[in-house]
C-alpha cells in the first residue's frame, strides 16, 4: 500500500513539472560530436565536457601517459537557422 502511493506520489510530481519554457535543450559533446540542431533566436546555452585518458602499457620502463582536457561551448541563438558557437578547450 505504501509502495503504491509512493509510486503515484512521484508520478504525479513528474507529470507535474514542467521547463521553464517549451524550448527544448540541444545537447552535445563538447570535443567529441557536435549537434547540427540550432537552439532558438535569444536563447544562450553552455555545455561542458570532461575527458581524462590514462595510458599504462605495464612495462616500468615505459612512462604513464596522462591527459586532462575540459571543453566548454557557449551557443547563443541568432535566428531560426543560425546560431552563434564559442568554444574554449583547456588541456593538462
Amino acid at each position: 500500500m505504501k509502495i503504491n502511493l509512493l509510486v503515484i506520489l512521484f508520478l504525479s510530481i513528474a507529470i507535474t513539472s514542467f521547463a521553464q519554457n517549451s524550448e527544448s535543450i540541444i545537447s552535445s559533446r563538447p570535443g567529441q560530436a557536435f549537434a547540427p540542431d540550432v537552439i532558438g533566436t535569444g536563447w544562450f546555452q553552455l555545455q561542458s565536457g570532461i575527458n581524462f585518458t590514462k595510458l599504462d602499457i605495464g612495462n616500468p620502463s615505459f612512462a604513464t601517459a596522462r591527459q586532462f582536457i575540459h571543453n566548454s561551448l557557449l551557443r547563443y541563438g541568432l535566428s531560426k537557422r543560425l546560431d552563434l558557437r564559442a568554444m574554449v578547450t583547456l588541456t593538462r
